[in-house]
């Protein structure tokens, strides 16, 4: 159940304003938004009691005094073992599936995939759940034909690809010697020309 006339984006405003939805219930226009009883559970039970008192306390006024007080010992008591046993909020529920959920320990976990087994999987789906037989047996099939396509080990990436010679190596390495060659040959000829000596004005 959802509150009545809140939408995503005035949740979100509402979480925004008020960091949480017990603020926000706090603070919420209950004329204006219908809150469900799965919400606030225990609020829902107090109002269910109290006009179930108001009903039980007219159809009482005419007994004696003594009885009255004996009832309202009884609801006392009963009022606080009800309070003892709060009810969870439906959305309290939800957060602790994200906050307290359970985790396995990977030692614990044997995850193998085997062959799906088809005569049972088709008896649960189409005579249990209803489905579509054609639909169930296609799909099926199309499992056991993922599962001998993997069966055999994974390729490793490199295999993918073949490492192959450049043709041309050999002559671009020689063009890039004679470059290296070239550039030094030209830089010992300007190294010499500034080291003459200079003319005096």
């Amino acid at each position: 159940d959802s509150i009545r006339g809140v939408g995503p984006k005035t949740a979100l405003k509402l979480i925004r304003e008020h960091k949480n939805i017990e603020t926000i219930l706090q603070h919420l226009d209950r004329n204006k938004y219908g809150v469900p009883d799965t919400w606030v559970p225990n609020e829902a039970r107090r109002k269910k009691q109290k006009a179930e008192q108001a009903t039980v306390d007219t159809d009482d006024e005419k007994d004696d005094e003594e009885e009255k007080k004996e009832q309202d010992d009884n609801d006392n008591e009963k009022q606080s073992k009800d309070d003892d046993d709060e009810i969870v909020p439906i959305y309290v529920q939800a957060r602790r599936l994200f906050d307290e959920h359970e985790v396995y320990n990977k030692d614990q976990i044997d995850i193998k995939w085997k062959p799906c087994q088809a005569e049972a999987l088709t008896k649960y789906l189409v005579d249990d759940m209803a489905f579509s037989a054609e639909r169930v047996k296609s799909s099926i099939e199309k499992l056991q034909k993922a599962f001998k396509s993997t069966s055999k080990p994974q390729a490793r990436m490199d295999s993918f690809f073949q490492v192959k010679s450049n043709p041309n190596a050999k002559k671009i390495a020689e063009e890039k010697k004679a470059a290296a060659k070239a550039a030094a040959a030209e830089k010992k000829k300007k190294g010499k020309g500034l080291g003459g000596k200079r003319k005096r004005k």
